[in-house]
């Protein structure tokens, strides 16, 4: 819900939001900006990939994948990625920075190889 809303994480501190949550459920417990932040977005993170990474393997036909390359505010090159399965499922669509794209390659290969 933060990151599809575009919140920082600093919402759980908000002592409006404390109160709405507490209205709605008085014994959830909130976790702190640190926990949602490191623990919490790691595994979520990690868990979208695995779920992208098995929806590509299911495609026996393959998948199509896009690149496209732009500059941001602060002339830092960024790569976009866009993998659509054959059902024109959209599996990934992320921004890199091009010091990056070694691991982007590795990852290309990998997913030649399902």
């Amino acid at each position: 819900m933060t990151i599809s809303n575009g919140w920082a994480f600093q919402w759980v501190k908000n002592q409006e939001m404390i109160e709405f949550f507490n209205f709605i459920s008085p014994l959830l417990q909130l976790p702190n900006q640190k926990t949602l932040a490191d623990e919490i977005l790691k595994n979520t993170a990690e868990s979208v990939q695995n779920n992208i990474e098995a929806a590509a393997k299911e495609d026996k036909y393959g998948v199509s994948i896009s690149l496209d390359g732009w500059k941001n505010v602060v002339k830092q090159n960024i790569l976009g990625l866009v993998i659509t399965r054959l059902d024109e499922q959209v599996l990934i669509w992320q921004k890199i920075l091009v010091e990056i794209v070694k691991i982007l390659m590795q990852q290309l290969n990998i997913l030649a190889h399902l």
